[in-house]
């Protein structure tokens, strides 16, 4: 049986996020803007480099840290032996804490279709974030899912700068 506490928690929750309230630095800007626009074709090579910003949770499980709220990122991109390219996840507590204490994980896959970018996250605990952007040479921002087996457990926005 769901608890009144429970409850009250989810329509909060909703109509906060029906709202597009955020509690977190969220720049909003649509993909497009944030993405140069460039008639060259970008590189998996183009993302090499070191990427920082944030994410904003708009829907989580209930029982998760998304709370409406959002977390500091970063993506660590090289070039990889035996694939495209690899990487590392990290993840720190912002308005939220990182979903399940989760604060690094492995990019598994990177790939490019035009300026479409997916990275695919694999974390500790079994479960996988998609992220996906237009390709940027210096800025992207788009929308991203956490799965944990055939299930989504989350979602919500992300954006990131090239650092270095």
């Amino acid at each position: 049986m769901v608890g009144r506490l429970e409850i009250l928690s989810l329509v909060l929750t909703l109509i906060a996020a029906s709202c597009g309230c955020t509690a977190a630095v969220n720049p909003e800007s649509s993909s497009a803007e944030l993405s140069e626009k460039s008639s060259e074709s970008p590189s998996l090579d183009d993302l090499i480099g070191v990427w920082k910003g944030g994410s904003f949770c708009r829907w989580g499980r209930i029982g998760t840290s998304c709370r409406g709220g959002g977390v500091n990122i970063a993506f660590t991109l090289f070039p990889a032996v035996r694939s495209k390219m690899t990487g590392f996840y990290s993840c720190e507590n912002g308005t939220v804490g990182c979903r399940n204490r989760l604060e690094t994980g492995t990019i598994a896959v990177v790939e490019m279709n035009g300026k479409r970018l997916w990275l695919r996250v694999m974390l500790g605990d079994g479960s996988s974030c998609l992220f996906t952007s237009r390709f940027g040479h210096d800025r992207m921002a788009g929308g991203y899912e956490c799965l944990q087996g055939a299930g989504i457990v989350e979602q919500g926005r992300w954006w990131i700068e090239r650092s270095y």
